[in-house]
């Protein structure tokens, strides 16, 4: 009973020892050329760096850049006319009253004439603003290619979806 017990404990062992074995040489072989780049110094591992990496970049580097400027002027002047919007309050009921007085209260139009005085130069700021995104988004998404290959990469995951 002894001698069957001892030998299946090191049987065990040598089978959990080849399986570990096993998992070093699949990962010394995976990373071999990591641990040599890092080995072979500053040089090799400046090779192994993508062209673009760094944040130098191509062309389509810079232009992305400015697109984002772009982004960030466009939010401030929709933070303006937002606070234009909250701040227009047309006074309806004068207009109102005005009208009924003079016996042509016409709710519809007048609401739509007094509204529009009021809103239609920030409905046209709205408008031009959604047209500046709209061509911000398409241009950034012409140049994201580029850009990937100018960094050297084929892009994650998140990329790719």
């Amino acid at each position: 009973g002894t001698f069957s017990a001892n030998a299946t404990k090191y049987r065990t062992i040598i089978n959990n020892a080849t399986q570990a074995d096993a998992v070093v040489k699949e990962k010394l072989s995976t990373h071999m050329q990591g641990m040599k780049a890092l080995a072979g110094g500053e040089s090799v591992l400046a090779q192994q760096l993508p062209s673009g990496a760094g944040g130098s970049g191509g062309s389509s580097t810079s232009r992305l850049k400015a697109l984002m400027e772009e982004v960030e002027t466009l939010k401030a002047e929709r933070a303006v006319i937002e606070s234009e919007l909250k701040g227009t309050n047309p006074d309806m009921k004068t207009v109102f009253l005005q009208a009924a007085a003079n016996g042509a209260l016409n709710e519809p139009v007048l609401s739509v004439q007094s509204l529009g005085r009021s809103f239609g130069p920030l409905q046209q700021q709205v408008g031009e603003s959604v047209t500046r995104q709209e061509k911000i988004i398409a241009e950034v998404q012409d140049l994201y290619q580029p850009f990937i290959q100018e960094r050297g990469g084929e892009g994650g995951a998140r990329e790719n979806a």
